[in-house]
């Protein structure tokens, strides 16, 4: 790795949503990088129910990625939620998106999580292979899912 990825990988602060205010830049960030439009109450959402799994990453003080997650509780079982990761383009490929998604991970077990699930496109296969290789499976086929008319996989974890 060369001297300016380590530069930017040792700048980085990944911290849980704090405040209210944040919605906005990560709804901009949000829009960037996904196909899906998500409305303010999307977001907002992500953050009012589970405001401690979601978490952002500053570069110098700007934002440059997100994962927002949630949990589902239904009856004894737990289950986890990746709803959105983002990454802006300059700083994609610096292993930014699997540390998000990884921390979430720990994040969700610690929370009690007995699987962890998420959906992406059929042909995000830069999604795919990352989701894959920290222990995802391909769980269900969803037809014309996004509004776009994209399909999707469901991608499941299975932590115990």
């Amino acid at each position: 790795m060369d001297n300016e990825k380590k530069d930017i990988l040792q700048k980085l602060e990944y911290s849980p949503y704090s405040k209210e205010e944040d919605i906005r830049g990560i709804m901009k960030l949000m829009e960037k990088a996904l196909s899906e439009p998500y409305s303010i109450f999307s977001h907002r959402y992500f953050f009012t129910e589970n405001k401690d799994l979601s978490l952002t990453v500053k570069y110098n003080g700007q934002l440059i990625a997100a994962c927002e997650n949630r949990l589902k509780i239904r009856g004894q079982k737990i289950s986890g939620n990746i709803g959105m990761v983002a990454v802006l383009d300059e700083f994609r490929g610096l292993g930014i998106g699997k540390e998000l998604v990884s921390r979430s991970i720990e994040l969700m077990r610690g929370k009690g999580a007995s699987e962890i699930f998420l959906e992406t496109e059929v042909k995000n296969e830069s999604a795919l292979s990352l989701y894959e290789s920290l222990g995802f499976v391909r769980h269900k086929f969803l037809y014309k899912y996004y509004s776009t008319g994209e399909d999707a996989f469901r991608l499941k974890l299975f932590l115990s």
